[in-house]
């Protein structure tokens, strides 16, 4: 059993981004920001950073963006590297979970999801598709299966991958976006586009 969890967190480590592999940090700020007891105290650090980060967004500057963002992610969804322990053993660590009251704990998991999907944003912009991906992904799969932001973000990554499979992904999510919500704009061009694309290519 514990070669098999060894084995899981080598992977988690292995496939992360590089922007979730930054949260792995010693810096003081994080460190006490993580070990402050209620949300409502590590929401001033989440929100400074995350300000930061939309504030170079909007000035075109997504690589500096995405750091901010890593930073406000930091003190939320975190590798976590124990004492004495080497780094195949390094866990993820879902500091947004931690917190009792469930109000602090929803906030809290709203906040990570606002990160991850601003990131998202800039790892379109830098098309760094595989990234953005598994930045939607996670928010799709562990906090909102039906945020519509998430799933249009992802299609537009999978659409830059530039394969047939990843055309037909993003069919699947654009669909799946309508679904949710039938009068986004956004949705329902970016639809109609790929699936033009994805007629000619099925020919």
């Amino acid at each position: 059993m514990k070669n098999a969890e060894l084995e899981q967190k080598r992977k988690d480590w292995i496939r992360a981004p590089d922007f979730l592999k930054r949260t792995l940090t010693n810096a003081d700020e994080v460190k006490a920001c993580r070990a402050l007891g209620t949300f409502a105290e590590r929401l001033v650090f989440v929100s400074r950073h995350k300000d930061n980060g939309n504030d170079l967004c909007q000035d075109g500057k997504f690589e500096e963006a995405v750091e901010e963002y890593a930073l406000a992610l930091s003190v939320l969804l975190w590798f976590h590297l124990p004492n004495g322990r080497h780094s195949e053993e390094i866990p993820l660590h879902v500091g947004y979970n931690a917190f009792e009251a469930s109000g602090c704990r929803s906030l809290a998991r709203e906040s990570a999801q606002v990160v991850l999907l601003n990131i998202a944003h800039c790892l379109n912009k830098l098309r760094r598709w595989d990234a953005s991906v598994y930045a939607c992904t996670y928010v799709i799969d562990r906090l909102d299966r039906h945020c519509v932001k998430a799933l249009y973000r992802r299609a537009v990554a999978y659409y830059g991958q530039g394969t047939s499979f990843s055309l037909d992904q993003a069919v699947e999510d654009l669909l799946s976006a309508s679904s949710v919500d039938p009068e986004d704009p956004q949705v329902t061009r970016l639809l109609t586009r790929y699936m033009k694309e994805k007629l000619k290519q099925d020919k």
